[in-house]
């Protein structure tokens, strides 16, 4: 009867363990599931910055710094950035902005300029060789709104 009662504990104990085992190896399938799942929506990831500020200084610290460092350092896949209001006259005028512009496109980051404000702040000329998409932004950014892209406004 010993014997017996041995060998049933055994039993148990390597069923346990058993179970054990795989339920560990379950949540590490979860676990590695829920990663792929983050790098798979990394990977896929848009960002959608909308730059109103004519404020130099949080343009050059803050709105394209974090522009151009997303797309090098691999943060998020696709950046679009759209110049709106005040921003669209900064960038018109001002060559430190403009120059940084260059090492976006470079980057890869996609760059839409609000037409309407280039008109009102008499900036055509200023554009011209600048070689950036001119185009009325009400459109896109609906659309960028229904595609539920994340937007971050400066």
């Amino acid at each position: 009867m010993m014997l017996f009662q041995k060998r049933l504990f055994q039993f148990i104990l390597i069923g346990c363990i058993f179970f054990l085992v795989s339920c560990k190896s379950h949540n590490s399938m979860k676990e590695s599931m829920v990663e792929t799942e983050m790098q798979f929506a990394g990977d896929s990831s848009s960002l959608v910055i909308i730059w109103t500020s004519g404020d130099k200084e949080m343009a050059l610290k803050t709105v394209l710094a974090y522009a151009l460092n997303s797309k090098l350092n691999g943060w998020i896949q696709n950046v679009t950035l759209l110049a709106w209001g005040p921003a669209v006259q900064l960038l018109g005028k001002d060559k430190n902005i403009q120059n940084v512009f260059t090492y976006l496109k470079q980057a890869g980051v996609t760059i839409l300029v609000d037409k309407k404000c280039v008109d009102d702040y008499g900036l055509n000329k200023e554009f011209e060789g600048l070689n950036l998409e001119i185009k009325n932004l009400g459109r896109p950014l609906s659309v960028f709104i229904l595609q539920k892209r994340t937007i971050l406004t400066f």
